[in-house]
């Protein structure tokens, strides 16, 4: 079946199948342990879609996007 990778830099994160997710949609989820998003420098993440047709034909496409995890704690203050 069709499937996504996911890679943080140089690392790959997982692959996982693409479902049916039926009214002619497809789709994916995967969890991410947020230590792996805080703990990298490179801050962008990258996906590849891989699909195949019954004939064995293969095209891959990726995508590469920048992301932030805030790990500054809220501050409050009462006037």
């Amino acid at each position: 079946g069709d499937t996504v990778t996911l890679t943080l830099g140089e690392n790959l994160l997982t692959t996982v199948k693409v479902v049916d997710l039926g009214n002619d949609q497809l789709g994916f989820s995967v969890d991410v342990d947020a230590s792996e998003l805080v703990g990298f420098d490179g801050k962008s993440v990258t996906a590849s879609v891989t699909v195949t047709d019954e004939a064995g034909n293969s095209v891959e496409k990726s995508d590469t996007e920048t992301y932030l995890v805030d790990v500054d704690a809220p501050t409050a203050s009462i006037d």
